[in-house]
């Protein structure tokens, strides 16, 4: 197979972009989020995200734990967990979490998220 990573990098710039944005149209249009925002903006978003694929029963982040990245659902479920409670959640496609991390210093997870089946995500993380 080919990897889309490696060839995206031997791409002009422009092109790479205009790739990124057209490939992640779908998880474009569920992202309510940032329905407001510029093409420019959108187009360095993607450019940062990082494609991931998880199974089912994997834990993505445990509360307490130190957080580098948010994650964007394109397909799959995730199940949020809370010590103490339990499940206090579902997460489904074009749900996104862990936004806190992203803009506070030193930001620890406030729960723990397992995908309930197989999921495909986005990351983004910290620059």
């Amino acid at each position: 197979g080919v990897d889309s990573q490696v060839f995206m990098k031997e791409l002009p710039r422009h092109l790479q972009q205009e790739l990124a944005v057209f490939l992640n149209k779908k998880l474009l249009e569920t992202l309510t989020a940032f329905g407001e925002c510029s093409l420019p903006f959108i187009t360095a978003l993607m450019m940062r995200l990082k494609a991931e694929i998880c199974l089912q029963g994997d834990v993505l982040c445990c509360e307490g734990d130190h957080g580098e990245e948010m994650y964007f659902i394109v397909h799959g479920q995730l199940v949020i967990f809370k010590s103490g409670v339990g499940k206090v959640g579902v997460l489904n496609d074009g749900d996104f979490f862990g936004e806190g991390v992203l803009v506070e210093k030193n930001a620890r997870r406030n729960a723990t998220v397992k995908a309930a089946n197989v999921c495909t995500l986005y990351t983004l993380n910290k620059v």
